[in-house]
């Protein structure tokens, strides 16, 4: 129980202590200090020593941490601190000093009761230098691999490594990036152990990088860490190198071996633009040693190209036909084109409508595994065309056109190649077809004609289609002709008005449309023969037919002489005059003109004429007379008197010649 109460008192004590020495603003009666003793010593007094601020036995501050300074003389180093024999774990770290002491720095924990401190020394440890590796080359040493390493045993820290060249004193921090001999030197004062010693190392020259390739045909470039390297160039050690493969126009990568050994080909990107193929990076493995790399490139395949025919007439290059036929094998490639070289040097995509020699230009855009063509071997001819001629045996007889298509066609004119020529021929009147001749043969089957109004005839001849030169002759042959006989050259009038002794006229063959008119002196003409003295052209015609000639003759001429004539008379009141036809009285002209209008051209009547006792019959025919005619001959009645030996006309031979003579005499109409 007395324990406890004195801790407790301790306790406060201390705590109030505390209190006091942390504040400095507060006013407080002076406590009681309770202290407690501190003893430090070294452990071996020649192998170092150790000091305070604090004399060893002297009582410190209850929960004070005193600060001591331990100094290792050379040729030791502290090796231990104890606190009430107990060891305090992990030592301060020690300064090496110019006088080959190394000073360490010490802080104890708070202090609770009496404590002893003790420094313990030990000597230094003898150290054995080694270096590996003893050489390397130059690109190791900038890659800062296998540099030399130094090896201590027993394993100490603190020491400095240099290098010094081989005959040269110069001291440099870093192993020159040069090839050649080298001191290692490692030095190290006095701490663990003092360190003075030299090792040769070599620099070897570095491992390149070697790579070979045809440079016509392709390129390689190549770098190692993101830096172009040569070929022949050392390597940056420990790091890939990376290819860069591209293959010239018409050549592709066909081989590719590192250090003899061959390896997967990288895929290719061709571009249509250059022709060129650009390879995906190829990469080795990190190198870390010489290595030589060889990049083949081999010719693309080849295409090829044919043509046929090599020749068409002009005719057959405007109607498409008989056109170079251009094959490329392969013919997948899309762009291949061909076009047409004149003689200037001119291009055309189309074959030239134009007679002469064109050089055929194929080409072929390059591929990634096709090389591209150019062919300007082939050459094309263009010939003069095909052309059409045609003639009239006989100029004058008719005429020959022509047309291919919508087209016409001169004589001599080129074809149109594949379309057949229609003719257009024409028989001038009086001429038929006879004949038509292509390339010296007849054809067997003349075109029907057509009857113009013109009396020229039309045909139609179609030939084949043409594809050759063509030559087509027509002939013409005169028509048959149409013969006229004229029976009779002369009548009086009175025959022609009682429709006697009419010219007969024969048409050999007879043909509708033919008639006969007759002109008279002033030109007029007419279709019936006109009762009037005189002397008549008789114009002939007959229409053109598809086989006979229009005829039109005037050669021939009829006369209309004066009339035969009657002549009577009654003595003044011995007699009369009485007249009948076919039984009905005639009184007056008037009822002779009534009654014949009852009969018809070509009608027989009898008429009976009554005078002075006697009567007389006369036979009498109508012919076709206009009633003009009728009426106009009272005014064209000739000598109606009797002639002197008392007989009816023609001199007394006793029959009547001319019954409207004779009427109007006998009805008073003699004007």
């Amino acid at each position: 129980m007395k324990k406890s109460i004195l801790a407790i008192f301790l306790a406060v004590i201390a705590m109030a202590q505390v209190h006091a020495q942390d504040s400095d603003l507060r006013s407080a009666p002076d406590l009681p200090t309770f202290k407690v003793t501190l003893n430090y010593s070294s452990a071996n007094t020649d192998q170092g020593t150790i000091t305070s601020t604090v004399a060893t036995g002297s009582k410190v501050a209850y929960n004070s941490k005193p600060v001591f300074t331990i100094t290792a003389k050379p040729g030791y180093v502290l090796s231990d601190i104890t606190m009430n024999t107990a060891t305090i774990g992990t030592l301060p770290s020690g300064t090496f000093q110019n006088d080959n002491t190394t000073t360490y720095s010490y802080t104890s924990t708070a202090l609770t009761g009496s404590t002893e401190i003790k420094a313990v020394f030990k000597a230094k440890e003898q150290v054995t230098v080694t270096i590996s590796p003893e050489y390397a080359t130059l690109d190791e040493i900038r890659a800062k691999v296998n540099l030399p390493k130094v090896t201590f045993d027993p394993v100490i820290t603190g020491y400095k490594v240099q290098y010094r060249e081989d005959g040269s004193a110069a001291l440099t921090d870093e192993l020159p990036e040069k090839a050649g001999l080298y001191y290692v030197v490692v030095t190290k004062s006095e701490t663990e152990a003092a360190i003075n010693k030299e090792i040769l190392f070599k620099v070897q020259p570095p491992h390149t990088l070697s790579y070979s390739f045809e440079e016509a045909q392709g390129s390689v470039t190549a770098s190692m860490d993101g830096s172009i390297i040569a070929s022949g160039d050392e390597i940056v050690y420990n790091k890939p190198a990376v290819l860069k493969i591209a293959s010239k126009p018409g050549y592709v990568l066909s081989r590719l071996t590192v250090d003899n050994n061959e390896v997967t080909l990288p895929k290719g990107t061709f571009n249509s633009s250059t022709n060129e193929t650009s390879y995906a990076d190829y990469t080795t493995s990190a190198l870390t040693a010489s290595t030589v790399i060889d990049v083949r490139f081999a010719a693309k395949k080849t295409v090829s190209v044919t043509a046929n025919p090599l020749s068409a007439t002009k005719d057959e290059v405007l109607a498409g036909k008989n056109l170079p036929v251009i094959t490329f094998t392969p013919n997948t490639i899309a762009g291949q084109k061909v076009q047409y070289k004149n003689a200037s040097g001119a291009l055309s995509d189309k074959l030239p409508a134009a007679d002469g020699v064109y050089t055929i230009v194929a080409t072929s855009p390059e591929t990634a595994e096709y090389a591209a063509l150019k062919d300007e071997n082939m050459k094309f001819t263009v010939s003069k065309a095909n052309v059409l001629n045609y003639n009239v045996e006989t100029a004058g007889q008719g005429t020959v056109t022509a047309k291919m298509g919508s087209t016409d066609m001169a004589s001599g004119n080129e074809i149109i190649n594949g379309q057949p020529a229609v003719f257009t021929i024409i028989a001038n009147p009086g001429f038929l077809l006879n004949k038509i001749v292509v390339n010296g043969t007849a054809v067997s089957a003349l075109p029907k004609g057509a009857l113009n109004k013109d009396n020229t005839i039309s045909y139609t001849y179609t030939t084949a289609s043409l594809t050759a030169s063509t030559t087509l002759s027509v002939g013409f042959a005169a028509k048959k002709t149409i013969s006229v006989s004229v029976t009779g050259s002369s009548a009086t009038k009175d025959e022609i008005v009682a429709g006697k002794n009419l010219p007969v006229i024969k048409f050999t063959p007879e043909i509708a449309g033919q008639v006969a008119r007759y002109r008279a002196a002033d030109g007029s003409e007419t279709s019936t023969l006109p009762q009037i003295v005189g002397a008549y052209k008789i114009v002939l015609f007959s229409p053109e037919t598809m086989e006979y000639a229009a005829l039109e003759d005037s050669s021939k001429t009829f006369t209309i002489r004066n009339a035969n004539t009657l002549a009577y008379a009654v003595d003044g009141g011995q007699g009369t005059v009485t007249a009948k036809m076919d039984n009905k009285d005639i009184a007056s002209y008037e009822d002779f003109v009534a009654a014949k209008k009852s009969y018809s051209a070509g009608d027989t009547v009898t008429l009976t004429v009554y005078r002075e006792g006697k009567t007389i019959e006369v036979e009498l025919t109508f012919d076709a007379v206009p009633e003009s005619a009728e009426t106009n001959n009272s005014d064209q009645s000739t000598d109606n008197s009797y002639n002197g030996n008392g007989g009816y006309g023609n001199g007394g031979n006793g029959y009547y010649s001319n019954p409207w003579d004779f009427f109007n005499n006998f009805f008073g109409y003699n004007g």
